[in-house]
């Protein structure tokens, strides 16, 4: 359809985020970033207690002056871990205020 829903909004988060994180770590470690581009999917799922966000698989692509493949997907591999939205949907606490009106 033509409006976007909450799994969406997760994944175009969790995409900049981990974008965002690569960029700073191999700017971090010298190279030149010319662009890091990700996209974000989120596997919805039914299970026995309605539904689920059961995983979340990212893409990226980059163009990284002087780096080889094996050292760019050691820092994907770090960002991943280490972007905040990644370590939020890995087991964050909850918590809520709720107040009627």
């Amino acid at each position: 359809g033509v409006c976007t829903n909450p799994e969406e909004l997760i994944a175009a988060a969790h995409a900049g985020c981990f974008s965002m994180a690569l960029s700073a770590r191999l700017a971090k470690a010298g190279f030149t970033v010319n662009s890091v581009h990700t996209v974000g999917n989120v596997y919805l799922e039914k299970v026995e207690t309605g539904f689920k966000i059961t995983r979340i698989h990212l893409v990226t692509e980059g163009d990284i002056s002087g780096i080889d493949a094996a050292a760019f997907q050691e820092h994907a591999e770090a960002a991943k871990q280490g972007c905040p939205v990644s370590q939020l949907l890995t087991g964050a606490e909850i918590t809520l205020d709720a107040k009627l009106v």
